[in-house]
C-alpha cells in the first residue's frame, strides 16, 4: 500500500513539474518577461546531475573549518576567564555604603558649605 501511494505521489509531482510552464502561461499575474523566457528555458532543458559541480571551487576545506572552530573555542575560553576575573574584581570592591562613608570622610562638607555660603553672601552684597 505504501509503495502504491509513493508511486502515485511521485508521478503527480513529476507531472506537475512538466506541466508547470503551461500553467504559468495561463496565470494573469505572471510578468511578460518571464513568459517570454519560458520557451527558451524549456528548449535548454534541465542540467543533469553529472554536469553540476560537486563542490564549488571557492568553498574552504573541512580542515580550515576545524581550525576556525578551535580558534573560536580558545577565544571563548579566554573571554569566559576574563569575565570570571572581572566578577572577582567587582566582588573585591567595597560595598556602596562603605564607599559613601569613605568618600564623605575624605570630603570636607562643612568647608564646602561655608565657601558656598560666602560666595552667595558676596553675590548678594554686590549692587
Amino acid at each position: 500500500m505504501k509503495r502504491v501511494v509513493l508511486i502515485l505521489g511521485l508521478s503527480m509531482v513529476l507531472t506537475a513539474c512538466t506541466t508547470g510552464s503551461k500553467l504559468l502561461s495561463e496565470i494573469d499575474d505572471v510578468p511578460k518577461w518571464f513568459l517570454d523566457k519560458l520557451p527558451e528555458a524549456e528548449a535548454a532543458g534541465y542540467p543533469t546531475l553529472a554536469s553540476t559541480p560537486q563542490v564549488p571551487n571557492d568553498v574552504p576545506g573541512l580542515a580550515s573549518w576545524d581550525a576556525k572552530l578551535q580558534q573560536l573555542e580558545s577565544k571563548g575560553v579566554q573571554v569566559e576567564n576574563e569575565a570570571r576575573d572581572h566578577e572577582q574584581e567587582v566582588a573585591d570592591l567595597q560595598s556602596t555604603a562603605e564607599f559613601l562613608d569613605s568618600s564623605l570622610s575624605r570630603a570636607d562638607i562643612d568647608k564646602f558649605n561655608a565657601e558656598e555660603a560666602a560666595a552667595e553672601d558676596a553675590a548678594k552684597a554686590k549692587p
